[in-house]
Order: structure tokens, then C-alpha cells, then sequence
């Protein structure tokens, strides 16, 4: 369902039901209040059909009890058929319970013409789109020809109202054509101007800001073009003429078919046809029209620089399809609706108003602040400060109600900075501000919410550029006086140079983990200070500026700055009148963030608060230890309760003070506890007991209570993804570099925001991420502006590293910086740690992986595995942002060899070196062999077998026993061996243990009194140490010792499938291990049946002489034959480049002679000759008939002694007879003896390769 933007619109969410298709829906315009039912009604039977209109009754009731002088509305598809209501050759069980219930509850069907074109000829039209109302005076019903190629008729209802469309408001609007503009012309008007004999004539600042105002925009007038426009722009600006042309002859086309149906003409079919075809022709137009709309957009966002203003204004346009942004109808408290703009600016204007204002009683004394032994001295402008302050405009930034832009400002600094200092010289000598920069623009902007509620809108404001200069060059000296002398506190974060929302949360994360990791608890509470900014009271912050040092003339000025300020709300370009406020630091000021952080700087003297700006948050916390009685949690919970309300009370009193209302209904409280024991102690705050959560928003983060962000994470997805949906609908409009430059500035920052803190989350929390960011490359759809993306997991390390280096170098927060650990100072030089730098910090050990997560112990995990080189010898953020980006990319790509695990590794691999990867072969048989012992019987008797080695092993008794029984046999005493899951092997080295000590280890049994192996049981496991033999000899032939070529792979796969094979004729097996043999052969060849065909196993088995005619299929020889003639065929040299090579070879003298170039001069001369393609086939048909070499023998020596004989051949092998490495570190890797020879897990060398 589409409504219009101007119209108040809500869902009616509690009357619907999910499993019918219907939507409720409340609309309030033009005087009228209507419910609209939205349905369709499925052809799913009797049933869906009989829940649909109980549905419905109920509903109407429900309807007409809570809102009872509404209308209600049902219209859609019914699929109903009557032949007496809605005109059908039937009546349906649909059709009489719709009727029924129009009767029963007084509803009339106001659509009385078919609704539906049948696409065949025999079939009839017939009505299915109902609109059904208890109300139908004054409704208009039309049905026009369907949109595009619908068989469903367009339904236009005219609804009544008692009020009209309120037109909207065509207000005008300047534009300044800048790029035309004389700017030299402009500054010598300027420079030439009697400002001091026309302009300040006056000592009154209002007469002087106002001339001075004048003038600069009357030189703007002469020597800028510009036009008056009217605001706004067509609904569907690419519905041209041609469209609407297309569109009437529809309409035409389908009044003729209706007429030629109710007149039963026989030529009635032709006119169909002639209206199909006509529908898709105004279809094709419309969607040409579109499409050339769409081309010419393209082209002006291409011709602007991505980035410019013209560019986002243009992209803000496309993505919300060209529609006007309007407000809805606003409702007032009275519940009346304010509709057209004027009405909305005055509501949303008394809104805004009443947020600042105070009813404050004269009496009232305002708070004192003890004196601080500092004086600030009195500001003077100079021409410097002024014209650096132009300089730095932003000539972006929306002008100001007196309508002089950035842009000139800017432009003409050297002229107008006289000027500009000398009035603002005199509004400080004066103490007075000129009464129009105290005039403010207000812009309402939604929240989230309600749209059609005032109190959903927070207002922007916009003040005069002079004013914002001036407060500049004040706010400027004014901060450097106030941090210089450490006035404000260190637990305030907002608004400071070189602090952020990012700086606070790592401080009281960290408090809050170590709190957990030291078996503690910690209780935060984030409270809610209702209109901070709005409501500041003005003589409560004025009695507190002297306490700061401040001149009396500053301060005085300041209160003439606060004094008789108004607003004005602008809606639609309509404004509101002015209304005065009394209270608050103004909106869009320069000064105000200052201003405020004197007014709350007091607060921050009670324990345990601390602020970022407004959102103050207050927290406590005990370190506990191991095995803590209960009672003993109970009592530090107290405890921390009772810090908790103490400072909360303190809050209080300070809010009562200074006239700061707090809102205990929407503070937050959290208790971070990794105790099973609910935390139910619950704190007071001006008489209402909090309510403990599960976690807690601050700053826009939401941290649960075991220091974690889940539901973080889970939001920002839907938030990104949100926002790439509106880039894939506005996608056609731009190029892909425009669509990559959207998605990092619109959607990625939304994923990275504050991403330090949550880096470290588990991979499951920010894979969900990662999956947003590969939709943004398919949107972008350019692998070559793509493949630069740099990875989101690099992106947080990165910020991560940047946050720390910034914190080591204490810029940052006093509290912040003692957090940080100390440096790590070796006493003597060791092997290990010769690549440890300078900035190597302490490592925080951890209890748990939860708290290895959090910010610092993982960064500081990272920030040593630093090379020292990234590090400058002076703070340098960029020079460090660099080396460490250098650094992480090298690391990513880095890459030593296939053997290194993980799917993006394997697949960079892939990318950087080309290298192709295949599962490891011994891992795959193992698993083969696993799959294959999974029978019950089987596994009942290795976990028998299990448990006696198990016994043996941990037993010293036993085995002691077993020992005897040994040397009685006079045999060498053996243990048992186990079944070690991670080695390769296993099981079949315990059972063949277990077999060959089979007389020991029963006579031990039963000297131990233990369940003793039956004799089925023994057989059973001799024939499966037979059977697992063959299995046990490939992984011994691919011993870490050799470092098997590819070539090996398909021999020894046929080998070992021939040799089970081979048993089951040569054995009579048990039942239960010939179906493990025969388990075990569809198990390996299932896993390996593709070795075959594969061209790489191919290739090395060809050039490897022990191997060239072990191919058991003739076809996949021959082909791998002709294969290596085309490689051999593209490196053989052509006739003419040979005969080049032969005669410079003989006749190029040389000043030194080698006593080998006679020989390379006849080998040369002997090549057979051809075309490179015959030449090839005779090289590798004397490789074919050579002789083949004995199975021990290397492969690759054998070709370096036949260099000379295949010199291409030669080079072709070196490059696919590869040396195979396993993808995944070996647990165990064998030597030739038999011997483990590394226990620990290893990969192999990249110098063996």
C-alpha cells in the first residue's frame, strides 16, 4: 500500500492477522478518519475463505469499539463470484459469505463494473475488486484500463472529505550562480566601499551588523547572477509528453472495448486485441521515457566530481526516486491535524519554543562553583584571527537568515576582514549582539517514530554566518585558555580536541571486563537528561563563568549572547512568526558546546560519572576471588547498590540546582556479571527503583551484561544492509565508482563505528559483516574498483592499532592513559626476542577468552607482532596509519606454501602465485578409513580394545604384569600403543600392538581378574590389521623424508585399490571384515575417483619416467600425450628464429671462449628440424620409447641428466612434476625407518618445494 508523504498515515498492526493477507490501516486527511482493510483472498478453499470473513467480522467490531465515528473501508481482491450482487454467471461459496457479511454489518459495493479482462476469449469479464463501505455518499468510482499488461482494471475512487487538497506551497527561492560570478569585480567593490562612513556611523552594533549586512549582499546582487525559482520539482519528472499521449490513447482504446462488451458488438475481439497492443505500447513508452531519464541523470553525475555537493544533493535525490520530501499532517495535542506548511512551521515552532523555555522564579538563587586561581584575559580581535577564521569556512554550510553565503565570505577575506574586525571589536566593547544573529532558522529533522508526532523531530538551526565567524575567534581562546589550565574535567569527552565517543567506551568497557576477569561485578547506570541542551538555565551557567576565570567583559557579553533569542521553524519554505526563548544554549551556535561544558563541568565532580557531553553515565564495581560465598556476593552487591544510589542522590541534588530535570524512567541499568546468581538488588533514583537489563545503550553502542556486543552487531547489519538496499534500488543511476564511493562513505561507516571495541568479537558476530560487504561488491559489480576493498576484519585491526598508538602517546584522557600497561623491559638478550621493538607492551593476562576479546589484550597481542619500522620517530599518526596498513596487507597475502590451512588463505595463494589446491591425500584416505570402522559390531570391539590399552597405560600394576608375562615368553617387553584420533594410523597400530602380544595380554587379564578378548574377537582383529595394512603402507610412502612428486598420486591410489582388492581373493575373511574391506574400497574410490581426470595428476604422471605407462585408461593416456605436445609445441622456437640463433652462435666473435660452446654449437645443430609442432611430437616420442627407471629412483634427477637430450621437455617438467605439500599441518609425518620424526605438529619446508 503507497500513501502520499503529506498524509498521516499508521498500520494497524494489532488487528491483523499473519496468516491471512491483509493489511489495516488508519488514515486521517482532509477532516475524515477511514480504517482501510487491504486484502486478497487466495483461491485456497472453503476453509481460508470462512477464516478470512470471521476474520473480518471480528475485526469491524473491534474497529467500530475503538475508534467509533471512523469509517471503515474493505476493498482488494475477493475472488468472489454472485449473480445477483456482483453481476456473475455463478454464485461461490466466497461470493454468498461476502455478501452475507456486507449485509450484516451495512456495507455497500460500490464498484459495479467488471474489474477483471480475461486473457481468453470464451471466458467473461467478471467484478473481483470490491470496495465495500458503511459510508458511500459522496464516493466517485471509475474503472480505467489496467496498468501494463495487468488482466486486473485500475479502481480510481474519489473519496469525500471535508476539507480540500491543501495546494502545496509554491514559495521562491534564490539561486546564486557562483560559477558566473565577478569575484574580482566583487572585491573591488569591497575594498573600495566608505564601510566606516556609511556603515559605522553608529556605536550601536544592531545599526552597524545590519549596514554592513546590506552592503555585502548588495555587492552580491550586482556582481553574482542570479534567479528566483520555485522550490520543488515535478512528481514524475520523466512522464513527458509522449507518455501522456501513449496514456490517452489507452484509456480511449479501453472506453471503446467496454463499450463494444455492454453493446455485445461482434467485432468485440478486434478491440481487444487493438487494446493489448496499445497497452503495451503506452508501456513501452512510459518505460522509455524512464529509461532516458535514468541516461541523462547518469550523464550529470558524471560530468560532477564524486564527492562535490552537486553530487550528494543528486544522489539524495536518486535514492529517494525523485519524490518531493514533505512532511505529514502533524497532530497537536488537542488531536487535531495541522496540514498545509504554514500550519505545521507554527506547530512545530510552539514545539520548539516551549522546549526552551523555563518558568523560572525570580527568587531563585543560582548555583556557586568555588573560584579556580585563574584569570583569562580579555579577547581582542585582530585582523589575523578574523581572516583566519573566513578562511576555514565551509563554503558547503547553509547561509543564515541574513542570507550572505560562505562562499563570499571566503572569497573576499582580505577585503572584508577589515570590516568584520571592527565589528566585532565593537559588539564586545559594547557588550551587545546585534539582535538579527540572534535570530535562528529551525529545520525540523524526524527521529525514529511516529512522523505525524511533533515531539519525532529534532530541530536543526541555522544562525548567521558573521555571528559564527565571531564566535569562532572567541570559542578559539577560550578552549586553548580553558585546556591549558586543566578547567575542565579529564571525565568529560565531548566536544575536546583529540577525544571521542570511541575513548570513553574503552575506558569503561575495560573497567567493566576487568571487573568480570577478576571474578567482580560492575553496576552502570546511563541516565537520561531531559532537553540538556534546550533548557540550560541561563543566570544558573552565567553566576558560573567568573568561577573559571573568565573576564568580566566576556562574561557579560556571553549574557547579552543568551539574552533575547528566537526562532522561527521552516517548513516547505514557510516560516513560523518568532517566538522568544528564554532558556537553553542556541542551536547551530559555535560557542554553545562550550558553553555547555561549563554548565555540567560541575557534575563531573561526583564519583564515578563521567560524560560525553550530555549522556552522563555513573558506575561502580568490586574485584572479587574464587570460591566466594554467597552471602559475601550479597553483601558487595549492597554495597555496590549503595555507591550507586549515593551518587545518584548527589545527581539529583546538582539536577535540582541548576534546574536539570532527569528522567528515571528511561535510565538504564546494567549489572555485568559472569554470576550464575541474578543480580535482583535494584537502585533508587528520586524515589523509582530502577529496573536491571540484560545490557545497555551508550553512545550508541549496546554492551550486554557479559561485556559483549551481540546485539551491537546484529543492528548495524540490519542498519547497513538497510542502506544497501536503497543503493541496489538507486543502482542505475550511477557509475560503478560512484556506487563504491557511496557505499564507503553511506553504508561501511555505519559497520566500523566504534569497531575497536568490538573487534575481537567471535567470528559467527561479524561474519554477518562480512557477507554486507560482498553485497556490495556484487552492487558495485566492477572486479577491477573492487578488488582494492580492503577487507572489514583488516579495516578494525588498523583502527584498532591507530586508537592504541594514540593512547601510548597520551593523547587522550588522563584516567585513559594510566589504564594503558607498562612497557616491557628484557634484562638480557635472548635469540627470541631479537624482533621485539622498542614500544613493546606489557601482555594482559587473562583468566578467560571473553576478556582476551576486549580491546586492549587483543591490541596489545597485535601492536607487538609490529615490525619496529612502523613505527616513526616522531608521533606521526599518518606516517604510523601506513606502515601498519603496509604491514596487515602483507601479512593477509603473505603466504608460504599450500600447507598453510584456511579457505582464504588457500584461495590467496591461488591469486598471488597461481598455485592450484587439492585436499590433502593422506587426511582423505584417513577419513576413508574412518567412515569405513563405523560399523557397530567394529567399533564395539575397538572400544573393548580401547579401554584394556587404556587400563595398561594408566596402571602400573598391569602393566608390570604384562612386562612378566613378556619375559617369560622371552620376548622384549612392549607397551601398549593407543588410539590417538589426531594420528594418522591409529587405531591400526593398537590393534597390530594389541595382536602381537595377544598371548601376554590375556594371560595378564585373567591374572587381573578383567574381561579377557574372545577368539572371535582376536580373528576379527587380525584380519582387520591385514585390511588396514595396505592403508598403513601409503602414508609411510609419503614420508616426510621423500617429499613426493604429483606424479605419485595416481599410481598409488590404483596400487592401493588393486591390493584390497587382491585380498578378498586371496583371504577368506570374516563376514564383518570382508564387508570393512569392501566399505573401504567404494570409500576410496568415491574420494579418488576423480584423480583420473584430472590434468594436473595427469601431466606429473606423464612426465615422470617410473610412471608414463601406468595410465589404466588408453584414452586419458593418449590425451595427456597430445597435451604435453601442445605444451612442448609453444616453447619449441620457429625455423627462422633457430637458424638466427645457429649462425649468431657461429659467427659472433667473442673476446672470451668457453671451453663448452663447441659442444652447444652441435647440439644445437642437431635439434630435428619442422615446424615447431613436429619438432615437439619427435622430442616427447624419445622421451616416450625411452626406458623406463626403477620405482626408487628420483624422477628429478633423471631429468637433469637428460637435459641435453629434452631441453624442453626438461623445462615443462621442472614446472608440473611439483612437489606436493599437505594443505593442512601433518599430525604426524614418518620417516623411512619407521620413526616419528618431529612430534610436534609441522609443515614442510618451502625450500623443499
Amino acid at each position: 500500500m503507497f500513501v502520499r508523504e503529506d498524509i498521516c498515515c499508521r498500520r494497524l498492526l494489532h488487528l491483523e492477522d499473519r496468516d491471512l493477507s491483509i493489511l489495516w490501516v488508519r488514515v486521517d486527511y482532509g477532516g475524515h478518519t477511514r480504517v482501510y482493510a487491504c486484502l486478497y483472498r487466495s483461491h485456497s478453499g472453503d476453509r481460508e475463505t470462512k477464516r478470512l470473513f470471521e476474520h473480518l467480522q471480528l475485526t469491524t467490531d473491534k474497529v467500530l469499539e475503538l475508534y467509533p465515528s471512523t469509517e471503515l473501508v474493505i476493498l482488494g481482491d475477493f475472488n468472489a463470484h454472485h449473480t445477483e450482487w456482483l453481476s456473475s454467471r455463478s454464485t461461490d461459496y466466497a461470493g454468498r459469505c461476502a455478501h452475507e457479511f456486507a449485509l450484516a454489518y451495512g456495507y455497500s459495493q460500490l464498484v459495479h463494473s467488471p474489474t477483471r479482462i480475461p486473457d481468453i476469449e470464451d471466458h467473461t469479464s467478471s467484478i473481483l475488486d470490491l470496495l465495500l463501505t458503511q459510508r458511500p455518499d459522496g464516493y466517485s468510482i471509475s474503472v480505467d484500463a489496467p496498468l501494463g499488461s495487468s488482466d486486473h482494471c485500475l479502481i480510481r475512487t474519489l473519496a469525500p472529505c471535508t476539507r480540500a487538497d491543501p495546494p502545496r506551497p509554491t514559495s521562491l527561492r534564490r539561486i546564486w550562480q557562483y560559477k558566473s560570478a565577478d569575484w574580482d569585480g566583487l572585491r573591488e567593490y569591497y575594498a573600495s566601499y566608505p564601510w566606516r562612513q556609511l556603515c559605522f556611523t553608529s556605536e550601536d552594533p544592531d545599526t552597524c551588523a545590519a549596514a554592513v549586512s546590506e552592503t555585502i549582499l548588495a555587492g552580491m546582487e550586482y556582481f553574482i547572477p542570479n534567479s528566483l525559482v520555485a522550490a520543488g520539482t515535478r512528481k514524475r519528472p520523466w512522464f513527458n509528453r509522449p507518455c501522456k499521449e501513449a496514456k490517452r490513447i489507452k484509456q480511449a482504446t479501453f472506453r471503446a472495448w467496454t463499450t463494444a462488451r455492454s453493446n455485445s458488438d461482434p467485432n468485440v475481439s478486434d478491440v481487444k486485441r487493438k487494446l493489448n497492443a496499445v497497452s503495451r505500447s503506452c508501456k513501452r513508452a512510459i518505460a522509455r521515457a524512464k529509461f532516458e531519464f535514468i541516461g541523462r541523470i547518469g550523464e550529470r553525475l558524471a560530468n560532477y566530481p564524486s564527492g562535490s555537493r552537486a553530487f550528494w544533493s543528486l544522489a539524495k535525490a536518486a535514492e529517494g526516486n525523485f519524490c518531493l520530501s514533505s512532511l505529514p499532517p502533524l497532530q497537536n495535542a488537542d488531536g487535531n491535524l495541522a496540514h498545509s506548511a504554514k500550519e505545521k512551521a507554527d506547530l512545530l515552532g510552539t514545539l520548539f519554543a516551549s522546549n526552551s523555555t523555563l518558568n523560572v522564579d525570580e527568587s531563585a538563587v543560582p548555583p556557586t562553583i568555588p573560584r579556580c586561581g585563574h584569570s583569562m584575559p580579555e579577547i581582542n580581535f585582530s585582523q589575523r584571527d578574523v581572516r583566519r577564521e573566513l578562511l576555514s569556512l565551509d563554503v558547503h554550510k547553509s547561509s543564515g537568515p541574513d542570507g550572505i553565503p560562505a562562499i563570499v565570505l571566503k572569497q573576499c577575506a582580505p577585503e572584508l576582514c577589515p570590516v568584520l574586525t571592527r565589528l566585532f571589536a565593537l559588539s564586545y566593547h559594547t557588550r551587545q549582539v546585534p539582535s538579527s544573529w540572534k535570530t535562528a532558522h529551525v529545520h525540523p529533522v524526524p527521529k525514529k517514530g511516529d512522523r505525524s508526532d511533533p515531539s519525532n523531530y529534532r530541530p536543526i538551526a541555522i544562525t548567521s554566518l558573521l555571528s559564527k565567524v565571531m564566535e569562532r575567534v572567541i570559542n578559539t581562546k577560550l578552549l586553548r585558555y580553558l585546556e591549558e589550565h586543566d578547567l575542565i574535567s579529564d571525565r568529560q569527552y565531548g566536544f575536546r580536541h583529540g577525544r571521542s565517543t570511541g575513548d570513553l567506551l574503552v575506558y569503561l568497557t575495560h573497567r567493566w571486563a576487568s571487573a568480570i576477569e577478576s571474578q567482580g561485578e560492575a553496576l552502570a547506570v546511563s541516565l537520561d537528561m531531559a532537553k540538556a541542551f534546550d533548557r540550560v538555565w541561563h543566570r544558573g551557567l552565567l553566576s558560573k563563568l567568573p568561577s573559571y576565570g573568565l573576564p568580566e567583559g566576556l562574561c557579560k557579553w556571553v549574557a547579552s549572547f543568551l539574552s533575547g533569542r528566537c526562532i522561527r521553524a521552516v517548513v516547505d519554505g514557510c516560516c513560523s512568526a518568532k517566538l522568544d526563548l528564554n532558556a537553553g544554549v542556541p542551536q547551530g551556535s559555535v560557542l554553545s558546546p562550550t558553553l555547555f561544558l561549563l554548565h555540567i563541568n560541575d557534575l563531573l565532580s561526583i564519583h564515578g560519572i563521567h560524560c560525553y557531553a550530555d549522556d552522563s553515565t555513573g558506575d561502580a564495581f568490586y574485584t572479587g576471588r574464587a570460591n566466594i560465598p554467597r552471602s559475601a556476593v550479597v553483601e558487595s552487591r549492597e554495597q555496590l547498590v549503595s555507591q550507586i544510589e549515593s551518587s545518584l542522590s548527589k545527581v539529583s541534588d546538582w539536577g535540582r540546582d541548576n534546574l536539570v530535570q532527569f528522567n528515571p524512567s528511561k535510565t538504564q541499568v546494567c549489572a555485568f556479571t559472569a554470576k550464575k546468581t541474578p543480580f535482583t538488588v535494584a537502585p533508587q533514583f528520586q524515589d523509582t527503583t530502577l529496573t536491571i537489563s540484560n545490557s545497555i545503550g551508550i553512545l550508541g553502542v549496546d554492551i550486554s551484561s557479559d561485556v559483549q556486543f551481540r546485539c551491537h552487531l546484529e543492528n548495524k547489519v540490519k542498519m547497513a544492509s538497510k542502506k544497501l538496499g536503497v543503493l541496489n534500488r538507486a543502482k542505475r543511476y550511477f557509475t560503478p565508482g560512484q556506487r563504491l564511493l557511496l557505499y564507503k562513505s553511506q553504508v561501511r561507516p555505519h559497520m566500523e563505528y566504534c569497531s575497536h571495541l568490538w573487534a575481537g568479537a567471535p567470528a559467527y558476530q561479524l561474519g554477518p559483516l562480512d557477507s554486507v560487504q560482498r553485497r556490495a561488491v556484487r552492487i558495485v559489480d566492477d572486479p577491477i574498483l573492487t578488488s582494492d576493498i580492503e577487507p572489514l576484519s583488516l579495516r578494525r585491526d588498523l583502527a584498532s592499532l591507530c586508537v592504541l598508538y594514540r593512547l601510548y602517546n597520551g593523547l587522550c584522557s588522563e584516567e585513559l592513559f594510566e589504564m594503558m600497561p607498562t612497557a616491557t623491559f628484557y634484562h638480557r638478550t635472548a635469540r627470541h626476542r631479537q624482533g621485539i621493538h622498542a614500544h613493546t607492551l606489557q601482555p594482559k593476562w587473562s583468566r578467560t577468552v571473553r576478556y582476551q576479546r576486549n580491546f586492549l589484550p587483543r591490541t596489545i597481542r597485535l601492536w607487538n607482532e609490529l615490525p619496529a619500522e612502523v613505527f616513526p620517530q616522531d608521533y606521526s599518526m599518518g606516517s604510523f596509519k601506513r606502515g601498519v596498513n603496509r604491514f596487515l596487507k602483507g601479512r593477509q597475502r603473505a603466504c608460504d606454501a599450500p600447507g598453510v590451512a584456511g579457505v582464504h588463505r588457500l584461495r590467496a595463494i591461488e591469486k598471488e602465485l597461481g598455485w592450484k589446491h587439492f585436499p590433502c591425500y593422506t587426511h582423505t584416505l584417513n577419513l576413508a578409513v574412518n567412515d569405513s570402522l563405523k560399523e557397530k559390531d567394529i567399533t564395539d570391539i575397538i572400544a573393548k580394545i580401547k579401554g584394556i590399552v587404556r587400563h595398561f597405560k594408566h596402571s602400573n600394576v598391569a602393566w608390570e604384569k604384562l612386562r612378566k608375562y613378556q619375559e617369560q615368553a622371552g620376548a622384549t617387553a612392549k607397551r601398549l600403543l593407543q588410539d590417538v584420533p589426531t594420528r594418522w594410523n591409529s587405531k591400526f597400530y593398537m590393534l597390530r600392538r594389541c595382536v602381537e602380544l595377544m598371548e601376554p595380554l590375556n594371560s595378564a587379564l585373567i591374572n587381573l581378574g578383567m574381561e579377557t578378548v574372545t577368539s572371535y574377537e582376536w580373528t576379527i582383529c587380525k584380519e582387520m590389521c591385514v585390511v588396514l595394512q595396505p592403508c598403513e603402507e601409503v602414508t609411510r610412502e609419503l614420508s616426510g623424508q621423500k617429499y613426493m612428486t604429483g606424479s605419485l598420486v595416481i599410481p598409488i591410489t590404483i596400487g592401493l585399490i588393486k591390493a584390497l582388492e587382491n585380498l578378498g581373493h586371496q583371504n577368506i575373511f570374516m563376514p564383518l571384515v570382508e564387508r570393512l574391506r569392501q566399505d573401504l574400497i567404494g570409500n576410496i574410490k568415491r574420494r579418488f575417483l576423480n584423480l583420473n581426470q584430472s590434468k594436473t595428476f595427469a601431466n606429473c604422471m606423464f612426465l615422470d619416467p617410473r610412471f608414463k605407462f601406468y595410465f589404466d585408461d588408453a584414452h586419458v593416456a593418449d590425451e595427456t600425450k597430445r597435451r604435453i605436445i601442445g605444451l612442448v609445441a609453444a616453447q619449441h622456437p620457429s625455423s627462422d628464429e633457430r637458424v638466427e640463433a645457429f649462425q649468431s652462435m657461429v659467427h659472433t666473435p667473442s673476446q672470451t671462449q668457453s671451453i663448452w660452446q663447441d659442444f652447444e654449437k652441435k647440439m644445437l645443430g642437431i635439434q630435428p628440424e619442422g615446424t615447431p609442432q613436429s619438432r615437439a611430437i619427435v622430442e616427447v616420442q624419445r622421451y616416450y620409447d625411452d626406458k623406463v627407471i626403477p620405482r626408487t629412483d628420483c624422477p628429478m634427477k633423471w631429468w637433469r641428466s637428460h637435459q641435453a637430450a629434452y631441453p624442453t621437455l626438461y623445462k615443462i617438467a621442472l614446472k608440473k612434476l611439483n612437489a606436493m605439500s599437505s594443505s593442512v599441518p601433518c599430525e604426524r609425518v614418518f620417516s623411512a625407518a619407521g620413526n616419528i620424526m618431529n612430534e610436534r605438529r609441522i609443515r614442510l619446508g618451502i625450500r623443499k618445494l
